[in-house]
């Protein structure tokens, strides 16, 4: 996430970039940091190459016992924007969004990958399994300009 100085005398409109919904106004001599590379921006000049960007906020392990075991695993859903259940050894699992009430559940198979976009939706996810095993949850930031 490299920070760059708009190095015109005149404002820089950033727009039509991807991951970006809204137009951005970079005044002159103006320096900010951005998750997107624009190196191939006329007029601004990168100064630093921090900080860098990690898409990652964290990866848990989460292991079951046997048949009918409920885990749970908070999600730090102010900065998750997307959720990655992988690495399933269990023979199944069965994935409640927030809570066990929110039915009906995801269902992922061993070996399979479920990923799903959250934005601030889901604070915890509940696992029930079908068998003893385990899973790896990863939470991923959004990308900001």
């Amino acid at each position: 996430m490299p920070s760059y100085k708009n190095i015109t005398d005149q404002d820089i409109v950033l727009n039509d970039l991807p991951f970006i919904s809204a137009t951005k106004i970079i005044k002159p001599n103006e320096v900010f940091a951005s998750e997107l590379i624009l190196d191939h921006i006329t007029g601004l000049t990168r100064i630093d190459d921090l900080p860098l960007f990690n898409p990652l906020v964290r990866i848990q392990k989460v292991n079951f016992a046997g048949a009918n075991d409920i885990q749970s695993v908070n999600i730090l859903y102010r900065s998750t924007k997307q959720i990655v259940i992988s690495e399933v050894t269990a023979d199944s699992l069965e994935i409640y969004l927030s809570s066990m009430d929110n039915i009906p559940p995801f269902e992922i198979l061993s070996g399979d990958i479920l990923t799903f976009e959250c934005r601030r939706n889901v604070d915890k996810i509940y696992m029930k399994s079908s068998s003893a095993g385990s899973c790896r949850v990863t939470e991923f930031k959004e990308k900001h300009l």
